[in-house]
Parts: structure tokens; sequence; C-alpha cells
């Protein structure tokens, strides 16, 4: 009641996820679960929530009073425009939430520029893990299900580090991050969740772990983040203001597929509470 609303932006026509909450086909291979729940949490959490696309202003800036953007795995091209207008709200202190589809290099591609201004990279590349993995079809294909309980300290994760070994994550289809060679001065990165041990690329598509396949552990997660004080005057209108980006290599890991486990809830709550300030 004291605090001024708040919008959370989901960006549309790039062939992402929709907010139905019908039926889930759990048997389907290809399954796409929607993000009606994270939606719901979204406002529950006290955040009005607003679709962005060109149509609205994608292409030219984010609209003023966007508390946050989301993108929740898209799998179609972006237009440089939008890219560039992602790219500059983030720079102004933004919050940004990306949730990446494994299967779309497109995306991938598009994103890359604005992953690079803060010193990350994404490989569209699923992973895949023989021994812990959730079974939901009973076929080989399972093993994409990887599970992580491995969690940096990072508000973002808070919940699930102090539960750390009880709280398995389950990240369908996922891909993985890694650290450019260079980082721009003034941002801090962290990898909040990594891949259980043995984790590997299934370069053939065999669903097996093969010679000449190499098993290691993956960053399945990733954060950014830059103060946007200027350094004469921490004391200016821009004192407490930071950029915040947000990523997970899984969008089904915070679709209505993977919140039915509650490690999951926990890592949307925790990453969107701290992308507003919330933390």
């Amino acid at each position: 009641l004291s605090r001024t609303g708040r919008v959370a932006y989901f960006t549309s026509g790039h062939g992402e996820r929709a907010f139905d909450n019908g039926a889930i086909d759990l048997q389907k291979d290809d399954l796409r679960a929607p993000v009606g729940f994270l939606r719901t949490m979204i406002l529950n959490l006290g955040h009005e929530v607003r679709q962005l696309n060109v149509g609205n202003g994608l292409a030219t800036k984010v609209p003023g009073d966007a508390a946050m953007v989301l993108v929740a795995g898209a799998t179609e091209h972006f237009l440089p425009e939008e890219v560039a207008a992602l790219k500059q709200y983030a720079q102004s202190g933004g919050h940004v939430f990306l949730m990446f589809d494994p299967t779309s290099e497109i995306v991938a591609s598009d994103l890359a520029d604005l992953l690079k201004s803060v010193g990350l990279k994404y490989h569209p590349q699923t992973l895949f893990n023989d021994e812990i993995y959730a079974v939901r079809t009973h076929k080989e294909a399972d093993k994409a299900n990887i599970v992580s309980s491995s969690f940096s300290s990072h508000v973002s994760v808070t919940t699930l580090s102090q539960n750390s070994g009880r709280a398995g994550v389950i990240l369908p289809k996922c891909g993985w991050f890694e650290r450019e060679q260079s980082a721009p001065a003034g941002i801090q990165l962290d990898f909040p969740m990594r891949s259980m041990p043995k984790t590997y690329i299934d370069a053939n598509s065999n669903f097996t772990f093969d010679q000449g396949e190499k098993q290691q552990i993956f960053e399945v997660a990733a954060v950014a983040q830059k103060s946007m004080a200027d350094a004469k005057d921490d004391k200016g209108p821009k004192a407490k203001q930071e950029m915040r980006l947000a990523m997970v290599g899984s969008v089904d890991a915070v679709s209505d597929l993977g919140l039915y486990n509650r490690a999951n809830v926990a890592l949307a709550q925790d990453t969107v509470k701290w992308l507003m300030n919330d933390e």
C-alpha cells in the first residue's frame, strides 16, 4: 500500500512462451510449457504485468515505467533495434530476466551482443547427465532433464543455498553460460547455479555419453550487476540504482512444468525478488 506500482514487461512476438495455464500433456516429447505460474507469482508479489513488443515500443525504447523486462523462451528473431533497446535499458540501470531455450540458436545469436555487454556468453547446447536427472517419459531423452543442487551464495539463490543438498532444481533442456575473456569495467558476475558432475553435451544426439564427449560441470545460470552511482558523487540520484541481469539456461525450469517442483519455485521467486530489489 505504501509503494508505488511497478510494471514487469514480458516480451512478445518472438515465439515466447504463452501465459496459458491449460492442461499439460506430460507425455508429449516436444513440450512447450507456458509461463502462467511465473506471471501469477509476479502479480502476487505486487507487480503489474504487461506485454512488450514492436507495436508498443520495443524497437525504440523500453517504457520508462518498466521495473523489469522478461524474455521467456523466445525462439524467433529479435530485430537489431529491439536488442539495442534492451541493451540501452540495461545499461541505464534496468533489470532483465533472460530465460533461454537451447533449441533456438537464432535467439542466442541475436542476444549475444546484450550478454557480451556484461561479459557473458550463452551456448545453446542441451546438457545431459546419465546419472542424475528427472524421469518424465521413461525414455532416454529424459537424461536432458538435468538436476542441480549446487548453488553459490548469491542473493538470487538464497533459499536454495540454505537448503543445499536437500533441494534439487530440475532444468529440462538446459544450455550453459561462460565468462567472456574480458568483462567490462564495473560489472560483477556470478554463476549462482551449476550442473552436477559428469554432465555432458551430447554431440551426436544418441542420449548416451560416448568417447570424445567431455563430462564436466557447467554454469547453468548467471547474474550480472553494476552500480549506476557516479564515482565522484555517491549521494546522487543514481547512488542506489543498479543494472541487474539474471539468466537461466532453461526456460522450462521456470515454466509451469518446472514450477511443480518446489525448488524451482524458490529459484524463480528469489530471482524475481532480487531483480525487483526486494531481496
